[in-house]
């Protein structure tokens, strides 16, 4: 598991708590640190507590000197840093791989993993809900928000865990942590961290590899991806629109010969009833009954950032979707709204995706703003379909240029279709400043 002198490359929260676990649990205390940023005071101060060496401002070949390394998973292995521990030949792995493996030896327990483009957070909150309200005690976190190794339990019976591709990447190898999954689909995202959409999806894919039971995944994807990828397509159970172990057909959910209705909250949007598929085939899987499972759903509370209504000003429907940082989110979104009552704000880093399969949709929007300096390949993109768009620096002025073009009954969806980190530390503080733009707007018009 953790062997030898242990480097820890970036120190962000996942290495933070797998550091002081691991210490705290008498499983490892040789580590050295290393971080692109200056660390805070109040960090270095624990470290040295922990008589743990460090660097910081960048990743020098100090590392080299260590045996193995725990990967801040946004590392890319295309980036200078990820080279360099690549050509070492020695074992990478991330503070989930190691909490998995953890949790595997402690003995019985369920552990749910779910990947996917979109909507893994969503599928991971639903499971999480479900199983509370059922009394079940379980754990929802991973690449959520919250660590997997701070939640380590021998009494949770049940962990439901966000994957990324960045995470799967990294991993050391493909044994069975898991005793089901999930992936929720897979489309063009995260290029200049793979490089390739071939890699992306490999890295994908290896989570059914590490399942022991069942692997729920759209059926197009089992069809078209697992005849070479996956040798036992008996553990393979198909979900889609038209058929296979589970679909949503009108107003029904329908799991293997078992057909419920759906609650209507969660068919306003298409990729939100393939997420309430998603989590209620998994929870039938993991031993509840549909019905107990979506009987609980009723009282589950939306995701913020994600397709989430802010309020109207003058008749015209403001709409948070910060959480879509890449062009199929942006498809996922516009496929529920009205293009030509659309107008649409865009924001945020590229990810070096095409976004070839936005120009037909975009044409059809009542207006686009593009925020901020961002966003050049799209900018161009747009340029060459000859699709029409305006500029906002700040949010502020990205509100008001939608709404001098909306009337009374039209959406403005911010849907940005790039990561935050041009402006803002994260899509959560994107959307805030969203939010608080539209209801200062609301009151002012009061």
């Amino acid at each position: 598991m953790l062997q030898g002198k242990v480097g820890l490359v970036g120190y962000g929260v996942s290495n933070r708590e797998l550091l002081k676990k691991s210490i705290k649990m008498g499983i490892h205390n040789d580590f050295f640190v290393s971080d692109n940023a200056i660390l805070g005071e109040d960090l270095k101060h624990s470290l040295c507590e922990y008589s743990v060496k460090f660097e910081e401002g960048g990743h020098t070949s100090k590392l080299l000197d260590c045996d193995m390394f725990v990967m801040s998973p946004g590392i890319s292995p295309l980036s200078d840093t990820g080279k360099m521990i690549l050509s070492t030949k020695k074992k990478t792995t991330t503070e989930l791989e190691i909490a998995l493996e953890l949790l595997h030896q402690s003995g019985r327990r369920l552990i749910i993993g779910i990947t996917g483009t979109n909507g893994k957070s969503t599928v991971v909150t639903m499971l999480g809900h479900i199983m509370s309200a059922m009394g079940i005690s379980n754990y929802t976190g991973g690449n959520l928000g919250n660590s997997l190794i701070s939640g380590f339990d021998y009494d949770t019976k049940i962990y439901s865990i966000e994957v990324s591709s960045f995470q799967l990447k990294w991993f050391s190898k493909d044994s069975g942590y898991f005793g089901l999954s999930a992936i929720t689909n897979v489309a063009q995202d995260h290029l200049d961290f793979h490089g390739t959409l071939e890699d992306y999806v490999h890295s994908k894919l290896r989570i059914a590899r590490m399942t022991e039971g069942y692997c729920l995944l759209p059926e197009q994807i089992k069809l078209s991806y697992m005849k070479e990828s996956f040798s036992n397509r008996s553990h393979l159970l198909g979900f889609s629109e038209g058929g296979g172990f589970a679909s949503v057909k009108g107003d029904l959910l329908r799991i293997h010969k078992l057909e419920i209705p759906i609650d209507h909250r969660f068919l306003a949007h298409n990729h939100i009833a393939q997420n309430y598929l998603v989590a209620v085939t998994l929870a039938h899987l993991a031993g509840l009954s549909v019905d107990d499972a979506a009987e609980r759903m009723r009282g589950y509370s939306f995701l913020e950032h994600r397709m989430q209504s802010v309020g109207a000003v003058r008749g015209v429907s403001f709409i948070d979707d910060s959480k879509a940082t890449n062009g199929h989110a942006v498809l996922a979104a516009l496929e529920s709204l009205p293009p030509e009552r659309t107008i649409l704000i865009l924001s945020g880093r590229e990810k070096k995706e095409s976004y070839s399969e936005l120009m037909d949709c975009f044409a059809g929007l009542k207006s686009i703003v593009v925020l901020g300096n961002e966003m050049k390949m799209l900018r161009e993109s747009m340029n060459t379909a000859g699709v029409r768009f305006v500029e906002a620096p700040v949010m502020e002025d990205a509100v008001l240029a939608a709404m001098k073009v909306a009337t009374r009954g039209d959406y403005v969806l911010l849907s940005p279709g790039g990561s935050s980190y041009d402006l803002y530390d994260n899509y959560a503080e994107r959307g805030k400043h969203f939010i608080r733009v539209v209801r200062e707007l609301m009151r002012s018009i009061e």
